[in-house]
């Protein structure tokens, strides 16, 4: 297991196309809001936990990570990367970012965001397969602000808003399925749960 307790501007930053991370923890070992440490940088993942990004990147696979208290973003995935049973905890702005042409599957999201800023996942491109993730308590649960993706089988609870989609997607029903006592009302395999 890689570990990047103490991390200037991201834990890991992988650059090249293919890689694969797994499994791997990038965890400040202070608070993300306290004050520098030093003249030179903050040590508390300043911009992110785990970058997977740049022209290099693209199709990469992060599996099994946690990212957490990370001053900006969790997880920053380029095209055509698979991020999957991550989880992705108390970052200040986003769990979990991807670009375009990506597969977000199986990832818990929570507590991420600050002042309304940050989405446990944030889709910022298209043709994207977000699916049975589950997002508690972030600002937004899941934030898409490109069309062209599909939305399915997820759970969001206790968010400041559970689903924000913009434009044209291809989503399961979003609305509360549950009726009383807890029983699912939907037989719709496809269905995104909010409640």
């Amino acid at each position: 297991m890689c570990r990047t307790p103490v991390h200037v501007q991201f834990g890991l930053w992988v650059t090249r196309g293919d890689a694969r991370v797994s499994p791997c923890k990038t965890i400040p070992q202070i608070k993300p809001r306290d004050p520098p440490v030093s003249s030179i940088a903050t040590v508390d993942g300043v911009f992110g936990g785990l970058a997977v990004r740049g022209t290099g990147a693209n199709q990469s696979t992060v599996v099994d990570c946690t990212v957490q208290a990370n001053q900006y973003r969790g997880i920053v995935a380029s095209d055509g990367s698979t991020v999957s049973r991550c989880t992705a905890r108390a970052n200040s702005q986003h769990g979990i970012q991807v670009a375009s042409s990506c597969h977000i599957v199986g990832n818990t999201c929570e507590l991420n965001g600050y002042n309304n800023v940050g989405a446990g996942i944030l889709v910022l491109g298209s043709r994207n397969r977000i699916e049975g993730n589950h997002v508690v308590s972030n600002d937004y649960g899941i934030e898409v602000t490109a069309t062209n993706n599909l939305i399915i089988r997820n759970s969001a609870t206790g968010n400041g808003t559970n689903y924000l989609f913009v434009g044209a997607q291809i989503f399961g029903p979003t609305n509360n399925l549950v009726g009383p006592g807890g029983v699912v009302t939907n037989e719709n395999a496809w269905a995104n749960f909010a409640f």
